[in-house]
């Protein structure tokens, strides 16, 4: 009988740490930023915003016009016509910084990555 109850009491204690770990994620901004990365791969029109913006960005980068006012206004407007949760998504990786070395900024680029692997082929 004491076994049972000392069981019982075990499963009891993981089940309120596993739990407190849940809302600990669920709670962060790297959680909701990969809950909003994610939504927009269910949502057909704003997945294809996502892949139009994954091509204008690869553009970008292959010409070197990363720092032409022009070109950042039309990422930014891609962005903002695409999901404001991609944007606030964007906002959280930027505060985490260029560290890949965050636990939280890798679930960030990976969430990104998954996305970007369902996208039709890049058309450059």
């Amino acid at each position: 009988m004491k076994r049972t109850v000392m069981t019982g009491l075990g499963l009891a204690a993981c089940a309120v740490v596993v739990l407190a770990a849940q809302r600990a994620l669920a709670a962060s901004p790297a959680a909701d930023a990969i809950k909003g990365i994610e939504a927009m791969g269910s949502d057909p029109a704003k997945f294809k915003r996502f892949c139009d913006l994954m091509d204008q960005l690869h553009l970008v980068g292959g010409e070197g016009d990363e720092d032409d006012p022009k070109v950042q206004k039309g990422i930014a407007s891609l962005i903002a016509d695409m999901s404001p949760e991609y944007g606030a998504a964007m906002e959280v990786r930027k505060k985490l910084g260029d560290s890949s070395e965050s636990p939280d900024a890798r679930a960030i680029d990976d969430a990104v990555d998954a996305l970007i692997e369902k996208c039709p082929p890049m058309r450059f």
